[in-house]
C-alpha cells in the first residue's frame, strides 16, 4: 500500500490551533504522515506566511506535542544542514526538496542519522539503501501531459505537483508508487499561499484518500 504523505509545508502559518486541525483532518482522512518544512529566514525573501510556518528550534517540541495529541506521524524537509540536529530527535524519516537535491552537506547530515530519506529528483539514480528517489517535475503546477508515467516507474515514489484526480488514478493503478506526496492547504482561496496552485483542499482530502485506497485494490 502506498505511504501517503500530506505536504502541509508552512501553510499553517504559525497558528498552532490551525496546525492541530490540519493534522486531525489528515488523520481522519487516513493519511499516513504529514510533512512540514524548515527554512533559514534569510532564504525566504520576506514571504511572511513561510516565515511564520517554518519549523525551528523554538517550535519543534510544540509541533511534536501536537502530532502526538492527534496521533499522526510528522516529519520535515530541512533546507539547511543545521536544522538536522534539532529535528533529529523527533524524526522517523526525512525529505529533501528538488532544489536541494545536490546539497552534499545536507544529504550527509541526514545519512548520519541512519533514517530513511526521500529526495525529489529528476534522476532515478542509486543514492544508497536509505535514500529513495521521488519522481518530481519542478514546475508549479505541472501539466499532466508533461508527466512521464513510464519514467516514473523507475522511481520509489512520486512528489505530485498536479491537482487532477484522473491523473492520480492513472499513477496509482499503473505505477503503484510506494510513496505519494500531495500538497494540502487549509484555504484553497488564500492568494498569499503560493502552494495553493498545486494543493488539494482539506475539505476534499478524506474523499480523495478513500479513492486512492480503492484504486490500489483495482
Amino acid at each position: 500500500m502506498t505511504f501517503l504523505v500530506a505536504e502541509l509545508g508552512p501553510t499553517w502559518m504559525g497558528d498552532y490551533k490551525l496546525l492541530y486541525n490540519m493534522m486531525q483532518d489528515c488523520k481522519d482522512a487516513g493519511v499516513d504522515a504529514v510533512k512540514l518544512q524548515a527554512f533559514l529566514y534569510e532564504d525566504l525573501n520576506s514571504r511572511h506566511w513561510r516565515i511564520a510556518g517554518t519549523v525551528t528550534r523554538m517550535n519543534v517540541e510544540i509541533i511534536d506535542d501536537i502530532a502526538k495529541q492527534v496521533g499522526i506521524e510528522w516529519f520535515c524537509m530541512p533546507t539547511y544542514e543545521g536544522a538536522v540536529d534539532f529535528l533529529n530527535p523527533y524524526m522517523k524519516r526525512w525529505k529533501i526538496r528538488y532544489r536541494d537535491r545536490n546539497k552534499i552537506e545536507l544529504m550527509s547530515a541526514m545519512l548520519d542519522t541512519k533514517k530513511p530519506i526521500y529526495i525529489s529528483t529528476n534522476k532515478p539514480e542509486y543514492f544508497g539503501d536509505d535514500v529513495h528517489p521521488l519522481y518530481c517535475i519542478n514546475k508549479y503546477p505541472t501539466p499532466t501531459n508533461e508527466v512521464n508515467i513510464d519514467e516514473m516507474r523507475k522511481y520509489y515514489g512520486y512528489s505530485c505537483h498536479t491537482v487532477n484526480e484522473a491523473h492520480l488514478e492513472k499513477v496509482i493503478k499503473e505505477v503503484k508508487p510506494k510513496y505519494l506526496e500531495l500538497h494540502i492547504t487549509p484555504d484553497i482561496n488564500d492568494p498569499m499561499v503560493v502552494d495553493n496552485i498545486v494543493s488539494y483542499d482539506l475539505n476534499v482530502l478524506k474523499l480523495l484518500v478513500s479513492k486512492i485506497r480503492k484504486w490500489e485494490q483495482e
